[in-house]
């Protein structure tokens, strides 16, 4: 029998070598017959690895992570433990995919990219190459954060947006009556226009400041939004000086709670 120590502190666990490329595989785990580990690639205790996935020289597969149809795991790349890597995502080399993180189908992760704990990367969105996201941040369906973005912990990116590193996101958390996350986008090659997230609200800054007038009015959360509204106007008069003030687009609708 051969045994090999993962180092998630349980010792010595009983494996074996994939047929298909001479990967350390668990013996817990299932690989799929058609599947690629590549040599040096472990996969941890549990994890499934499914048809035509291929994991390359190096890699980390941690334990109960799963790694979906046709997906391609880069060299020396890191999958944490109980992560879902979905049906033909792609994580480049080096890239790390912290515990519990769901990368969805299609998902692109970048070389040297850091997804954190427990964050969500919707299908068919990018993450450019040493892109950094935080812990429970959320990106939405084809959403594209560039090279070297930083987005905070717990952010919400709605589906398609652009976030490039001439843009600034800021979170606020807990706000509300529901002590939830507000993301607020400045966009500095859109002259400064300012996009809001909050629950299923998404809007410029005017709209935002509408709905909470509607849905709290003089109330305490509506002192806290009128605050960060305040805020927020300040912030991009100090980053943008000169800029005209963002232009009313649609809002995708929803309460401010």
């Amino acid at each position: 029998m051969i045994v090999f120590d993962f180092g998630d502190g349980r010792g010595d666990t009983p494996v074996h070598l994939h047929a298909n490329g001479g990967g350390t595989v668990a013996d817990s785990a299932w690989v799929a017959p058609d599947a690629s580990i590549g040599q040096g690639a472990r996969i941890g205790e549990r994890a499934s690895i499914e048809q035509r996935a291929s994991i390359e020289q190096g890699a980390r597969i941690g334990r109960g992570a799963t790694i979906g149809q046709g997906a391609r795991i880069g060299e020396r790349a890191s999958i944490g433990r109980g992560a879902t890597i979905g049906q033909g995502a792609r994580i480049g080399e080096r890239a790390s995919i912290g515990r519990g993180a769901t990368i969805e189908q299609d998902a692109f992760i970048e070389q040297d990219a850091i997804i954190g704990e427990g964050a969500r990367i919707g299908q068919g969105a990018s993450i450019g190459e040493r892109a950094s996201i935080g812990r429970d941040a959320s990106i939405g369906e084809g959403a594209r954060i560039g090279q070297g973005v930083r987005i905070e912990q717990g952010a919400i990116i709605e589906p398609g947006a652009i976030i490039r590193a001439t843009n600034q996101v800021l979170v606020l958390s807990p706000v509300g009556s529901h002590n939830g996350s507000l993301t607020v986008m400045f966009e500095q090659d859109c002259a400064g226009s300012i996009l809001l997230t909050r629950g299923c609200f998404t809007g410029t800054l005017l709209e935002f400041a509408a709905a909470v007038e509607a849905q709290h009015g003089s109330g305490s959360y509506g002192e806290e939004y009128r605050a960060i509204i305040t805020m927020v106007r300040a912030m991009a008069a100090a980053r943008f000086p000169g800029a005209p003030a963002p232009a009313v687009a649609d809002a995708t609708g929803g309460e401010v709670r």
